[in-house]
């Protein structure tokens, strides 16, 4: 397991990952804009998965899957989004 965070430059090589986990705050009802632009340009190797978690105040935003898919975890078309709520 390596720990890295979106601004370091350990994360730009990301091949020969079985899984990525990438997370943040939601403010506004919108992931951090470095969460956002990682995921965005986030190009993995083939089989690799992709886990993103995020922390919301706004229990309205927590369980609304479709505005989390499109501001919150902008993933690929295909992708499937679980939600789970931990108190």
């Amino acid at each position: 397991m390596n720990l890295a965070g979106i601004n370091s430059a350990k994360y730009l090589n990301n091949s020969g990952y079985d899984i990525i986990v990438v997370g943040g705050p939601i403010y506004a009802r919108n992931a951090s804009k470095s969460v956002k632009t990682y995921l965005n340009t986030l190009e993995p190797s083939e089989g690799t998965k992709i886990a993103v978690f995020a922390t919301v105040q706004d229990p309205d935003t927590a369980k609304n899957k479709s505005l989390l898919m499109k501001k919150a975890a902008p993933l690929p078309k295909g992708s499937q989004l679980k939600i789970s709520r931990y108190s």
